[in-house]
């Protein structure tokens, strides 16, 4: 009937409705600060930002409060600004990366907190498909106290969500050589993890255990790399760093 007809074309409609799904296109401005939802800038510096349950999160390093040098950059100064112990891995939130979107969730780790850590950097997070944790990684440099000097390699910590609690897993990963800037890659294939790496102004990959807390030593095969003391292969670049993949 021609009622019953108009019933199931108002049920169609409400199913469109119900699925129609609002979108905005989010401008990106490497010009301004990213702003947090209170309006303050976003204190979060070479991390990743990356799509899980439902949100972008960031886990990024906080920088502690210094004054901006004048003229030159913060490695240039007496000061060092941006190179001191207090730096954190901060936590955000954002449901479309928009500036003004980003919420605080707290720290990951704190440098001051982890034996032997002097200036932390680069964090990144991965999801493990099968420990089915989220696996935090940063390096960082050895502090005065610790009696040791230059980099010391990458730390790992798990945590059940990206929002944490995060539990450190290990101060210092095996990798072969002592890592410098990094990044972590996971093979959407057959899940296995790697890290990318500079040391002495060469790249090297070698394949992370499953749980994703150490290296395995196992190079990859890489044409035209250069065979290293160690067993690895580097890729065939030299006088390069901060690696990204």
């Amino acid at each position: 009937s021609v009622q019953s007809a108009a019933m199931q074309l108002d049920a169609i409609l409400v199913l469109l409705h119900v699925f129609t799904v609002s979108t905005r296109t989010v401008r990106i401005d490497n010009n301004r600060p990213r702003l947090d939802v209170h309006g303050n800038i976003v204190n979060a510096h070479d991390g990743t930002v990356r799509w899980f349950e439902g949100a972008w999160w960031m886990h990024a390093a906080e920088y502690g409060e210094c004054a901006d040098p004048p003229k030159y950059g913060c490695g240039d100064t007496t000061t060092k600004c941006g190179f001191h112990g207090n730096h954190n891995v901060s936590i955000w939130k954002s449901p479309d990366l928009s500036s003004g979107s980003w919420e605080f969730q707290g720290h990951a780790v704190q440098c001051a907190k982890l034996e032997g850590c002097g200036i932390l950097y680069r964090p990144h997070v991965v999801f493990n498909p099968s420990t089915k944790l989220y696996v935090l990684f940063w390096n960082y440099v050895y502090s005065v106290a610790s009696g040791k000097t230059g980099y010391a390699g990458s730390g790992v910590a798990t945590a059940p969500h990206p929002a944490g609690p995060f539990t450190v897993r290990t101060n210092l990963m095996n990798t072969t050589y002592s890592t410098g800037d990094f990044d972590i890659f996971v093979d959407p294939v057959d899940q296995q993890g790697y890290i990318v790496y500079s040391m002495d102004y060469k790249l090297w990959m070698e394949k992370l255990t499953r749980d994703f807390l150490s290296a395995t030593g196992e190079g990859v095969l890489i044409k035209g790399g250069s065979q290293g003391p160690k067993g690895l292969v580097s890729f065939p670049v030299s006088f390069v760093e901060a690696p990204e993949i």
